[in-house]
């Protein structure tokens, strides 16, 4: 019969007490795990809770919206000129769900980027009252008519200062202060300038000596009831073809067409939140200078083949933009080969935080 040495029950001890001892760290560990599982398992339930009251809340933000700018058109305090910015802006929603995909474990991204695109939906629509094509096409026509004429536009007055008592006038100094809206400027046969404007929200300023004409048109206090109101803001301005003109426009969110291609301009200087711009220069002057300011939109610039063109940008344009307008990249600004010897020259600065451009020579 055997016997057991006392080291044999010692070392028979130490291992009983080892396998007991990884028997509790592995119990810990799989009741450690337990409860991290079920953490998550709250914490994902949590989420999909607050995630849906989110998005049950951005749906409602949605109807609701909805639901007050019908009321408001049909009440005539704004116009469908929501419907023209949501046809206008729709790729947004694309970034909208993009940020959500992205973001989506963040609380109430969903609720904030379907507010924040609402917003500019309706900012959109209040200042530049787009209308889309296909809404005019298929509803507009069918519209009733005196809606449609509000919609147009607010009462407008027309007037002019004669060419004729005025024929010494050689330069014009042109100022315009004024709202949001829709700017258009072109030339004058027979005044030395005719304009357009909603009743009572611009008023003029104007003193001629020698041979200089100033003209200083402002907004007056009222003039923010047109955004208010949703309806089309329109400013329309022609100037003499036959004297020189220096221009200084200073306007909110716009679409503007400026056709000078018959008007000629020595310096033309445009302040603007954003928009459109489309900008014709001629060559009836030796020299334009040109500054545009603005934050985001899309400009649109035509000049004439002949003339030397030089573009200072200061905005976020690419190469690609001047690719087939024959200019070429010298000491970071674009320019014609010919500038320094060209007879006609058109000098643009452009300052941007984000817009496109096109440039165009015919």
């Amino acid at each position: 019969m055997s016997e057991q040495t006392p080291g044999t029950d010692k070392q028979e001890q130490n291992s009983s007490q080892d396998n007991q001892s990884f028997e509790k760290k592995h119990e810990d560990s799989k009741e450690a795990r337990r409860e991290y599982r079920d953490q998550r398992r709250a914490e994902r339930r949590e989420y999909r809770y607050e995630r849906s009251v989110s998005d049950g809340i951005g749906v409602g933000v949605t109807f609701i919206f909805i639901g007050l700018v019908w009321m408001m058109a049909k009440m005539g305090y704004i116009n469908f000129s929501i419907i023209g910015a949501i046809a206008d802006l729709w790729p947004l929603v694309f970034v909208v769900i993009g940020v959500n995909i992205i973001f989506r474990r963040v609380r109430y991204v969903g609720l904030i980027t379907w507010i924040g695109f609402l917003s500019v939906i309706v900012a959109y629509g209040v200042y530049f009252a787009p209308q889309a094509e296909w809404f005019n096409v298929h509803i507009g026509n069918n519209w009733d008519n005196e809606y449609s004429s509000s919609v147009n536009g607010l009462p407008a007055i027309s007037d002019s200062v004669p060419f004729v008592g005025n024929e010494q006038v050689k330069e014009g100094n042109l100022e315009l202060n004024l709202a949001a809206g829709n700017l258009n400027m072109g030339a004058s046969d027979d005044n030395l300038i005719d304009y357009v404007l909603p009743k009572d929200f611009v008023s003029l300023n104007q003193k001629i000596e020698g041979n200089t004409a100033n003209f200083e048109f402002n907004e007056n206090k009222n003039a923010h009831l047109g955004k208010m109101t949703g309806k089309g803001v329109n400013y329309d301005f022609y100037l003499n073809k036959n004297i020189l003109w220096f221009i200084g426009v200073n306007i909110g969110a716009t679409d503007s067409e400026m056709n000078f291609s018959k008007v000629p301009v020595r310096k033309l200087e445009i302040n603007g939140g954003a928009g459109d711009f489309k900008l014709e220069l001629g060559d009836l002057q030796d020299k334009s200078d040109v500054s545009i300011n603005m934050a985001a939109g899309d400009i649109k610039i035509t000049v004439p083949k002949n003339a030397g063109v030089k573009i200072v940008n200061n905005g976020l344009f690419s190469d690609n933009n001047f690719k087939n307008s024959g200019l070429e990249k010298v000491d970071g600004s674009y320019q014609t080969p010919d500038y320094n010897q060209a007879e006609k020259v058109i000098y643009i600065e452009i300052n941007s935080a984000a817009s496109d451009l096109t440039l165009i020579r015919k």
